[in-house]
C-alpha cells in the first residue's frame, strides 16, 4: 500500500473492549472480510459494533464469497448536545 498502513488481524483495544477486526487502515478504516454465500444483517451488525466501539467512523464489508459484494458503513462518533 503505497503511503499507508495496513494491520492485519489487528487486536485493538477502544474504549472498554477488545475488537478483532481483521484489517485497519491508518486508524481511519476497518475493513472486516468474509467468504460466505451473502452478506447479511448480522455481518454488517458486527461492523457497526466495531465501529461504534472505536474512534473510527469509516467500515467497508467485503464478502469475497460467490458472488463478490462489498457495503460501505458510516458510524458518527460525534455526539450532539
Amino acid at each position: 500500500m503505497k503511503n499507508g498502513n495496513a494491520d492485519d488481524a489487528d487486536q485493538a483495544d477502544f474504549c472498554y473492549k477488545t475488537i478483532n477486526a481483521d484489517i485497519t487502515v491508518n486508524g481511519i478504516i476497518i475493513l472486516e472480510l468474509k467468504a460466505c454465500k451473502k452478506l447479511n444483517k448480522k455481518h454488517e451488525l458486527q461492523l457497526k459494533n466495531y465501529l461504534k466501539a472505536s474512534s473510527i467512523e469509516l467500515g467497508f464489508l467485503l464478502n469475497f464469497g460467490q458472488k463478490p459484494e462489498f457495503r460501505r458503513i458510516v458510524f458518527s462518533n460525534h455526539q450532539t448536545t
